[in-house]
């Protein structure tokens, strides 16, 4: 059977049905799954007024499509208090342009993929997929979704858009025994999106995935995972905007007391070899994690979903959460493209529980990064933590020798022996008040709760940042050893420069590398701080190779040095506190001047060019050129703006020449009459030790190959010469 309740526009006078349904039973409908929903609101147009839908205290049982089905009007459609128990497809699903859907206390028990559902051919390569489907699917944002319940999903629970802030539609629904327990879809306009009161458990992949975020501010409230293989997993995309991630009053569980190791498998995750989920393909099987809460966010330009802008031949009779038909794409959290941008995660009054080092036979993590992305991985910022039942090695995982099997392709960098990767050292958590870490080993070796007020960081444990990190950090927490450095009354901050010159994305500056200043007293012991710079992707994708970020400690000078420093570039450093502030010596064997530009501005500051060399306590922005000693040195201070990518710094070489810090010229000066005189005080030396002498430069290249006679004997033809030099001999030689 199937119902369907439409409207006939072209009748006269205009016909319309509806209905109000109560405590009926509606047992195997759906037209024999020829994709016709039990139950399908089919109006072609948008009424005033609009006709009201009714499904109250009803049941959907074995349903051979979409139990019930609604396309898109503006008609209120009530749905609430009802069961849809063993659904083909979806329990609800509602189309997008549904603009008045209620659901609320609804449950969706089972569902399936239809037996006669689509296997589709990605027209491109050739590769097949099985569509996506939810137990409650809406395509459109719903005016309430409250109190419903969707268990035993062999695919999504819930997915849905994320409502604008502050939060008005969506709370308390809850989904467990699925593989993705909710997938939210981002908001396609608007500053700021949310989730609020969420609670997902047994999700045998993810309990919570973010996908495609777009908005510049993201804020998930009183979210609840449990005993899923994954439990909050951000995946963001790459915008002009810096990307913020507040979580407020979370709680993420790892292996609570209801879950058994003899009643829960390992994982199960969807690739394009294993459509239908029969086993583990996540990116942290390798590494042989069976729960991990929390994994830090990172940015790029990759798209996930159809709903974000795919080709849309590959979007025919799927839902939006459909991805791209190629190993890149699958499972959900891979990512095998380019990071770029970073942005900041933030949590708040956050409880972590039960997470155990040894789980089943495997081990756990409440926090980690992801080992998919190799340039960037958001910081994270801790206050208010409370730990219940947590095993200190469960904790945080930062190490390359613990991830090492979890990198390959072009990850591979990231690995203990290999030359490092930004995703992994300069991964950052800051601890504001103490309560991630707990407490600290004294020297005696007994465990005492830090002070009121104590802040904490913790860096990654790989090969590039065990050393110079080694004389503030230790690699134990609560007393055991654990995957990353703890930091105890330590500031660590980030810091990013990138090149603005014409084709700067095709271009690789760095590795850029800080040595702190040895006559200071800051903390460090040797080492030096390196930024290794993005990597190739594999996947189809258009690289960037400007940017570098780098792990810094504030109060100290830093000689900086690259591999080439661009004509212009910019420096952002990530602190809000305006006491923070670092010096950088740039290795700079150039005279010319610079322009310092602040926060955007069209036109540099003069008050900060400086005529002597910067100190920690300059302002944001103060500069010099030390032609003598080939230095540009810089001052970077904190400040709210700064931290919100508003006050960066950009740097701009400009035509003219540095004598001294206090002299400055431009090049036609310089080159003018008095030149020897100039260059004198350039180089540091008497004026008298530089002579002039007038240099006639009249060797050519002829057609034939050799060169005008100009006194001297011999020709070269230009195939000797190219021979030594591998230029064409098409290349004309003037001078």
């Amino acid at each position: 059977g199937h119902i369907e309740i439409f409207d006939v526009p072209t009748a006269s006078p205009m016909r319309v049905g509806k209905v109000e349904m109560v405590y009926t039973q509606f047992h195997e409908f759906g037209k024999g799954g020829s994709l016709s929903a039990a139950v399908k609101i089919g109006y072609k147009s948008n009424f005033d007024p609009a006709p009201a839908n009714v499904f109250k205290g009803c049941s959907w049982t074995d349903s051979l499509e979409y139990g019930l089905h609604a396309e898109s009007s503006n008609a209120p459609l009530i749905i609430q208090n009802n069961v849809f128990i063993n659904s083909c497809d979806a329990g609800i699903y509602i189309a997008s342009g549904s603009s008045a859907v209620h659901i609320v206390d609804n449950a969706v028990l089972g569902v399936y993929p239809s037996p006669i559902a689509p296997v589709l051919t990605n027209e491109f390569t050739g590769g097949s997929r099985v569509h996506n489907y939810a137990g409650i699917r809406s395509d459109a944002l719903p005016v309430r979704m409250i109190g419903n319940v969707v268990a035993g999903s062999n695919d999504i629970g819930f997915l849905h858009r994320a409502e604008p802030c502050p939060p008005t539609r969506i709370f308390n629904n809850e989904a467990f025994a699925t593989i993705m327990g909710v997938i939210l879809l981002p908001l396609k306009s608007g500053s700021c999106q949310t989730a609020n009161l969420y609670k997902v458990w047994k999700a045998a992949h993810i309990a919570f995935f973010v996908a495609d975020v777009i908005a510049p501010t993201t804020q998930l409230t009183h979210i609840t995972v449990a005993d899923s293989h994954m439990g909050i997993v951000p995946y963001m995309t790459v915008g002009p905007a810096y990307r913020r991630l507040f979580i407020y009053d979370a709680t993420i569980i790892g292996s609570s007391p209801a879950s058994s190791c003899s009643a829960s498998g390992f994982c199960r995750t969807q690739s394009t070899q294993d459509p239908y989920m029969a086993d583990c393909n996540s990116i942290f099987q390798p590494v042989d994690f069976r729960r991990v809460g929390f994994v830090a966010p990172f940015n790029t330009p990759n798209k996930k979903t159809c709903d974000t802008g795919m080709d849309p031949r590959l979007c025919r009779q799927l839902s939006p959460a459909y991805p791209v038909l190629d190993d890149c794409h699958f499972p959900w959290e891979k990512h095998i493209h380019m990071d770029k941008g970073v942005g900041w995660t933030f949590f708040e009054r956050t409880t972590f529980a039960y997470w155990k080092a040894d789980d089943c036979g495997r081990t756990s993590r409440a926090y980690t990064m992801s080992n998919s992305g190799p340039e960037v991985s958001f910081p994270s910022t801790f206050t208010e933590t409370t730990w219940y039942e947590a095993d200190p090695l469960a904790r945080v995982d930062l190490s390359a020798e613990s991830l090492n099997d979890g990198f390959v392709g072009r990850r591979s960098p990231c690995k203990t022996a290999a030359g490092g990767c930004m995703g992994l050292d300069q991964a950052l958590i800051q601890d504001t008040d103490g309560s991630f870490v707990e407490q600290i080993l004294g020297d005696d070796g007994s465990l005492s709760e830090l002070p009121s007020g104590t802040s904490a960081s913790i860096v990654p444990f790989s090969p590039r940042t065990s050393i110079v990190w080694s004389s503030m950090c230790s690699t134990t927490l609560l007393g055991e050893t654990v995957g990353a450095q703890v930091c105890v009354n330590t500031t660590v901050q980030l810091m990013e420069m990138k090149n603005l010159d014409r084709g700067a994305k095709d271009v690789k500056f760095g590795p850029w590398v800080l040595t702190p200043d040895v006559e200071e007293d800051n903390g460090f012991e040797g080492g030096v701080l390196s930024s290794v710079g993005p990597f190739y992707a594999s996947c189809p994708c258009g690289w960037d190779f400007s940017f570098y970020h780098i792990l810094i400690k504030p109060s100290v000078t830093y000689d900086a040095e690259v591999m080439s420093l661009p004509e212009n570039f910019m420096l952002r450093y990530w602190s809000p506190r305006p006491e923070d502030s670092v010096l950088l010596r740039f290795f700079y064997p150039d005279s010319r001047g610079v322009n310092v530009f602040v926060g955007g501005a069209s036109e540099p500051d003069m008050a900060l060019k400086l005529a002597r060399m910067p100190t920690l306590e300059d302002a944001h922005g103060a500069h010099v050129v030390d032609a003598q000693s080939l230095l540009l040195a810089i001052t970077l201070r904190g400040s709210p703006e700064g931290f919100n990518s508003r006050r960066d710094l950009v740097i701009r070489r400009t035509p003219t020449v540095k004598l001294k810090m206090n002299v400055e010229i431009s090049i036609e000066e310089f080159n003018a009459e008095n030149f020897q005189t100039n260059l004198a005080i350039l180089l540091g030396i008497p004026p008298e030790r530089i002579k002039v002498v007038a240099v006639t430069a009249r060797r050519r290249l002829l057609a034939d190959g050799e060169h005008e006679d100009d006194g001297t004997s011999g020709t070269l033809t230009s195939q000797s010469h190219c021979s030594w030099h591998g230029c064409s001999a098409a290349r004309r030689l003037s001078g």
